[in-house]
């Protein structure tokens, strides 16, 4: 998680500032590159699932019809 953009101290030299500035663009670059990976895998996630759900309704309908042909013996 980016550590959370604040007012800047009247205290903070500018070595600390920059420290700070520094480190929450690297976070935030950081962050921004793990999005684009995830979106650049959106499509095989979603085939995926597309396959996740045909097998489950395969399954659901051989048990289904199993359950009937059980019960009409």
């Amino acid at each position: 998680m980016v550590e959370e953009i604040s007012e800047i101290p009247d205290a903070m030299n500018i070595d600390e500032f920059e420290s700070q500035y520094r480190q929450i663009m690297d976070q935030s670059i950081n962050q921004l590159q793990i999005a684009v990976l995830m979106l650049s895998r959106l499509p095989q996630v979603e085939a995926n699932l597309l396959d996740a759900r045909q097998n489950l309704q395969t399954l659901n309908q051989i048990v289904e019809e199993f359950i009937s042909q059980q019960r009409a013996q």
